[in-house]
């Protein structure tokens, strides 16, 4: 049989992630920069190698639809970076492709392969009635050679705090599918209008209960914590700590759960491959497969459409 084949269309920080590990993997890939694409030469690539190819799609998230149709056409499988879109008519589009298709594609949800995550999905409130998720970093000091003004990160269309970090959404999501998104207040940048560099997201569920989601770009050290609470017990969390905090029935019970970041990616492509090429073998409980992550989309589309901007700050942003 013929080697399966791996096209990677972005060469961005995540799109180079993901062609490093594929090759890691030892997999046969080929990497694309958005800047070199021609659509001719994709659709011949598709049409050549259909049945023994998969496209990584790691562009920005409002050039993706037409890369999932084409590939679609070809039924060739997909792995999307998140978010998969961010308005409703986007996402009604991209789920009317092949249910068959979406069964062997998945979202880039990597935290779902995070051991906390993992400890999030099983814990059960009795009585939930507060949620809370918050992330920020002040955005400068993400990477060397990285300029926020000249990313996908300060553009009015695909870009802004609530897209970027969406992964906080998605966990809120795991943990109670019927999570409803009821408003969403802003602060954007005077040099960055139509950009949130700070968000607070508020929603109601059944499994949650009144929950707030912050994010921003500004924070000078990392943070990325949370707690749910019920009437008899809380969940508290850390991933900088890489630690958990269970409380309420008898004594206080904390864990550590270290993780490697880019082990998340690789298990996560794993599991891409294994389902791409229709291996038999057993995916992670939380596998992101498109099909089975379609209540996540909606809320991160939805906070991105309830979006009001309530005021400015003036942040030092390169």
């Amino acid at each position: 049989m013929k080697e399966f084949n791996y096209l990677v269309v972005g060469a961005g920080s995540i799109g180079r992630r993901h062609f490093d590990n594929l090759k890691v993997l030892g997999k046969q890939a080929e990497l694309l920069p958005w800047r070199q694409f021609e659509v001719g030469m994709f659709d011949a690539t598709l049409k050549q190698k259909k049945g023994r190819i998969a496209v990584v799609i790691a562009t920005g998230t409002g050039i993706r639809l037409e890369l999932i149709s084409r590939c679609a056409e070809y039924e060739v499988p997909l792995y999307i970076e998140k978010p998969l879109a961010y308005t409703r008519d986007q996402l009604s589009q991209i789920f009317s492709i092949p249910m068959e298709l979406q069964r062997r594609s998945v979202i880039g949800f990597m935290m779902r392969y995070h051991p906390i995550v993992q400890k999030m999905a099983g814990f059960k409130l009795s009585g939930p009635f507060r949620s809370t998720l918050a992330i920020g970093h002040n955005v400068n000091q993400w990477r060397k050679e990285w300029s926020f003004s000249e990313s996908y990160a300060s553009d009015p269309e695909g870009g802004g705090v609530l897209l970027d970090l969406c992964h906080e959404i998605d966990m809120a999501c795991i943990l109670d599918p019927e999570l409803r998104v009821t408003s969403v207040s802003c602060l954007e940048h005077p040099a960055f209008g139509g950009v949130d560099v700070a968000s607070s997201i508020s929603a109601q569920g059944t499994r949650l209960g009144l929950c707030t989601i912050h994010m921003d770009y500004l924070a000078p050290q990392l943070i990325r914590r949370g707690s749910f609470e019920g009437l008899h017990e809380r969940f508290d969390y850390d991933f900088q700590k890489n630690a958990i905090v269970v409380s309420g029935n008898g004594p206080d019970c904390e864990q550590k759960l270290p993780q490697e970041r880019n082990s998340l990616f690789l298990s996560l492509m794993k599991d891409f491959i294994s389902l791409a090429e229709e291996q038999d073998t057993p995916f992670n409980k939380l596998f992101p497969r498109m099909d089975l992550v379609r209540n996540s989309c909606n809320a991160i589309a939805d906070a991105w459409e309830k979006r009001r901007f309530v005021g400015q700050i003036e942040a030092d942003l390169t």
